[in-house]
């Protein structure tokens, strides 16, 4: 389990290094006949202090923020477009945990499940205070691009 996360904190770390701009074939994805919605999926492992609730709580909060009607439920079963934003924790003896925010859009296909290879998410070692700083800062940035890819927000 350890090398498993140790393997996605070093992919993210990569991710990371692309910068705000968002590639042209994510952009093409994101945009929405229904811009003013957006069906969202929340998870966090059961090694975490933090809930789905929680998560879905800021999430949501982002959402409304940004004048995007949240879908919650099973709704992102049936749209083009849904937001997943998944927790995973590593506790340490003593110590805060580690921690990987995997936040990336992704579309239902059938029985399969797709998400999209631009992640917005981070990963670190800390309080439960700034995991849930850190999952609001990746839902932040990925309805930034959403926002970016359907309406005219200027230069």
């Amino acid at each position: 389990m350890r090398s498993v996360l140790v393997g996605l904190f070093l992919l993210l770390s990569f991710q990371g290094a692309h910068g705000q701009e968002i590639p042209g074939w994510l952009a093409e994805v994101l945009r929405q006949a229904e811009p003013d919605e957006l069906a969202y999926f929340v998870g966090a492992s059961p090694d975490c202090s933090i809930t789905e609730e929680e998560i879905e709580t800021i999430v949501k909060g982002v959402f409304v923020r940004s004048r995007i009607k949240p879908l919650g439920g099973y709704e992102y079963l049936s749209k083009d477009v849904y937001l997943n934003v998944a927790l995973q924790c590593l506790p340490i003896d003593n110590n805060n945990p580690i921690y990987l925010i995997d936040v990336k859009f992704g579309k239902a296909s059938g029985p399969a499940f797709i998400l999209y290879e631009r992640s917005f998410g981070s990963f670190g070692i800390n309080t439960d205070k700034t995991i849930k700083q850190s999952i609001k800062s990746g839902a932040e940035a990925a309805i930034t691009a959403y926002l970016q890819a359907n309406f005219d927000l200027g230069d």
